[in-house]
């Protein structure tokens, strides 16, 4: 058996795998607006809610409602369900 050196992953493969990861989070979102199924939901939707709001800052938009980012819509379905299951 050979050893082989292994390199790490460079920046551009980094960033091409978050793209898909985005990519697939977008498409897969619930037509409730949330992701997930019973009642790991709300926590995953949360946690895809958080990637979302960082990601629009990490591609230099004001923020996740900023008009002009891709993913707003995604978002705002999101937060609206996510807040409409709140109680006092």
């Amino acid at each position: 058996m050979m050893a082989a050196p292994v390199s790490a992953a460079t920046p551009a493969e980094i960033g091409a795998s978050i793209d898909k990861g985005i990519e697939y989070l977008a498409d897969n979102q619930n037509a409730d607006g949330t992701w997930g199924s019973g009642g790991d939901a709300l926590g995953t939707t949360g946690l895809v809610l958080v990637k979302l709001q960082d990601r629009a800052f990490e591609l230099g938009y004001d923020g996740p409602f900023d008009p002009n980012y891709p993913l707003k819509g995604n978002v705002e379905a999101g937060l609206n369900t996510y807040l409409s299951s709140a109680s006092t």
